[in-house]
């Protein structure tokens, strides 16, 4: 009978290690021959790290974390090349950089009859209607003084254009967008902005300063449909990601927020992002996803919108 008995706790054991040794997946992909950089003092000399389901498992010399691989495991021979942690971008504006690659780069041009070429030029590959965004550009690289929304009428009649400067805290819109806008020289504009109105006629001559953009940037024609923004902003991430950055600190809008979320919910968010909009909202945004973070600073301090008082 302890024959026996021996016999099935042997047996048993057996079909233990053999269920850990089915259910002890190797890694989906491993790194060798690295030069790996961990930010941890007790980790050094590391040339050969595991990934397993997006995280890392496993870290130490190639040899030894060559031996978890299988035959379905991607080996990177990395040649030795250094790896390093995830960057972590502390302040962005992916929406800027969105209406960057899509829209319009003035960056570093200096001359403003160069910028109304590119815009006329752009223009002609769109719709009318549709709205031109970008910018980037900067007056004082000419000195010149501020560009007017005459000049912009001159080669876009058709499409309302609105564009950031440097430093995205001017926009250089045309007429057609503060029409769509209703935007006049009596408008009301949001505490610390400022419409630059035509010294002799007294009306808006296309210069918005900080707060009197969201005059534009609320008008709702601009904003891009949902399937369109998810592209874009998956563009800008996927770009991100190229640099080695897989965290964000972002400042956009909430027209941006459900593109996040969306993003988020159908795991195509590859970038851990923290929505940093506390200023000017609350989110009542429902958020299951650890891949993105939504600012709670304004109710933890109180912050208090200028405009409410």
């Amino acid at each position: 009978m302890k024959t026996v008995n021996k016999s099935i706790q042997f047996i048993f054991l057996l079909i233990v290690i053999f269920c850990f040794e089915v259910l002890k997946a190797s890694p989906d992909l491993i790194v060798v021959n690295a030069d790996i950089r961990t930010s941890d003092p007790a980790v050094k000399n590391a040339s050969a790290v595991a990934v397993e389901n997006g995280k890392f498992t496993a870290i130490g010399a190639t040899d030894e974390i060559s031996q978890l691989s299988d035959s379905n495991t991607v080996i990177i021979n990395a040649q030795g090349k250094t790896l390093l942690p995830g960057f972590i971008d502390s302040h962005t504006h992916l929406s800027s950089g969105i209406n960057i690659v899509t829209g319009i780069n003035l960056t570093g041009i200096k001359e403003k009859s160069v910028w109304l070429e590119m815009i006329a030029e752009r223009v002609k590959t769109m719709e009318p209607g549709e709205w031109l965004l970008g910018g980037r550009w900067d007056y004082t690289l000419e000195n010149k003084g501020y560009p007017t929304r005459w000049e912009l009428d001159k080669v876009s009649p058709n499409n309302p254009i609105a564009l950031s400067d440097i430093d995205g805290h001017s926009a250089w819109v045309n007429s057609l967008a503060i029409d769509i806008a209703g935007i006049t020289a009596d408008s009301v504009v949001p505490v610390g902005g400022q419409i630059i109105l035509d010294e002799e006629t007294r009306q808006p001559n296309g210069i918005l300063l900080e707060g009197a953009m969201d005059l534009i940037w609320r008008e709702q024609s601009y904003i891009r449909d949902s399937d369109k923004a998810r592209k874009e902003i998956g563009k800008v991430l996927d770009f991100a990601t190229s640099l080695g950055i897989t965290s964000v600190h972002d400042m956009s809008s909430k027209i941006e927020l459900g593109s996040y979320l969306d993003l988020a919910k159908k795991s195509k968010l590859y970038v851990r992002t923290f929505f940093g909009e506390f200023s000017k909202f609350d989110s009542g945004e429902d958020n299951t996803s650890d891949k993105i973070k939504i600012g709670e600073l304004r109710k933890k301090y109180k912050f208090r919108d200028p405009d409410k008082g």
